[in-house]
């Protein structure tokens, strides 16, 4: 039997996923490939986390695998970007093939890597960057390599989904729904990067991509997060059947501009995504001869993103064995780009305003959008208990430009006393 033997760099919560399905799926993985997968080492600087390994070899030096003739994949699990890329170029020199679930990584460096990958006639594996166990750079890359993609839309970030679920579900404020995704492992100490929406960001950048091959990058998503997410609005959307949702969302117009977009998003319910719930992820993608599909799943932890994990390894061991060329020819990524500005992007507005009780309020707000070609779809005034009453507009579709415009008009009127908005996704 044919073997393929693998390093395993880093050996936090992802990296013992990895070992623990290997080990007890191995006859499962050998019967249906006919390949011995074998980790031969798992390296990681503190040693102590895997001194009691058996039946591998251990080692706090990553060059122990790189100098190893035998290793043929090189798995990184480490974490940041600093590193994972000098490991890469040095995989590329060693002749190693390369697996990683860094999508801050990919984020950056996609374009220089799949160069240098098709320079060395190496593969790269990233399933398990982007949404987990849920096979979607494998569904670009195969179900859908006849179609072109027109529009990508998702949830892949699960702290943040869980949040927003405890929030519209249970009524529960953002401060002690944050708590308790922690409290259950579905956000670290530190989730600034999971509210702020560059876990998002990274992941969607990815995407973007290799979907519409242009070299896209995390800095060119139009990026907010749900920091300031009130539970006002949240129970409003739901009044008006929508849910708050954090939505990935990317697209490409036909002079070939793409928007890349990380939001809060009212989004109806007529949406199947506003139906995914606490930490799941899915994504729906639009392709001119499939049509609408969508992938549904558990978008992080270590057992979804080992099996992706494990999913490259596999592929990339198959074409080991049959001596296929290893053409990246599916990833390749032009070096240039065409980007919608932030100002081009465009949707339906939900605007919340706190005002006074004053004769000719919504006259001159409708004045103010009216002017900057904005139409009203629905105003609705809502009863309150205090001498602040909330006036909710959601309007027809505009320019970010436009309504942005609008705003600074309109924050200027003495009688708002706060306003918040919302873009709209039907």
């Amino acid at each position: 039997m044919q073997k393929v033997k693998c390093a395993l760099i880093g050996f936090g919560t992802i990296g013992g996923g990895v070992y623990d399905l290997l080990n007890q799926n191995k006859n499962l993985i050998t019967e249906r490939t006919g390949i011995d997968f074998q980790i031969k080492y798992i390296i990681d600087k503190d040693l102590t986390k895997i001194k009691n390994i058996k039946g591998v070899e251990i080692s706090d030096d990553y060059q122990t695998a790189l100098k190893d003739p035998e290793i043929e994949i090189v798995i990184e699990l480490v974490g940041g970007t600093q590193f994972p890329y000098i490991l890469f170029n040095e995989c590329m020199k060693s002749g190693k093939h390369f697996i990683t679930a860094n999508k801050a990584l990919l984020s950056e460096r996609l374009y220089e890597m799949f160069e240098k990958a098709q320079e060395q006639n190496k593969y790269i594996g990233f399933e398990a960057s982007v949404a987990g166990g849920i096979p979607i750079i494998q569904t670009i890359r195969t179900l859908l390599i006849g179609n072109k993609i027109q529009s990508i839309k998702g949830i892949i970030n699960g702290t943040t989904n869980y949040i927003l679920t405890k929030m519209s579900d249970e009524k529960l404020d953002f401060q002690i729904a944050l708590k308790k995704a922690q409290e259950l492992g579905f956000a670290e100490a530190d989730p600034t990067l999971d509210l702020n929406g560059g876990d998002a960001a990274s992941k969607l950048a990815v995407l973007a991509s290799i979907a519409f091959n242009q070299n896209i990058k995390k800095e060119d998503v139009f990026t907010e997060g749900i920091e300031n997410i009130e539970l006002t609005d949240i129970q409003y959307a739901k009044e008006f059947n929508y849910i708050v949702k954090l939505i990935a969302s990317s697209s490409i117009d036909e002079s070939g501009k793409v928007e890349v977009r990380v939001q809060p998003m009212m989004v109806s319910e007529k949406n199947p995504l506003s139906s995914v719930k606490n930490e799941f992820n899915s994504i729906l993608v639009d392709a001119d001869f499939l049509g609408q599909s969508m992938y549904y799943g558990r978008g992080a932890g270590a057992y979804p993103t080992a099996s992706a994990v494990v999913s490259d390894i596999v592929d990339i061991g198959n074409k080991i064995i049959s001596k296929k060329e290893y053409n990246n020819h599916f990833f390749s990524i032009s070096k240039d780009k065409k980007l919608k500005q932030s100002d081009e992007l465009q949707s339906e507005f939900y605007m919340r305003i706190m005002t006074g009780e004053k004769p000719g309020i919504l006259a001159k707000i409708g004045t103010v959008l009216g002017d900057h070609g904005i139409s009203i779809a629905a105003v609705f005034q809502k009863d309150s208990d205090t001498e602040e009453v909330p006036v909710v507009f959601k309007t027809h579709q505009a320019t970010e430009k436009q309504f942005q415009d609008s705003l600074k008009i309109i924050n200027k009127f003495d009688f708002v006393k706060k306003l918040v908005y919302y873009r709209i996704l039907n």
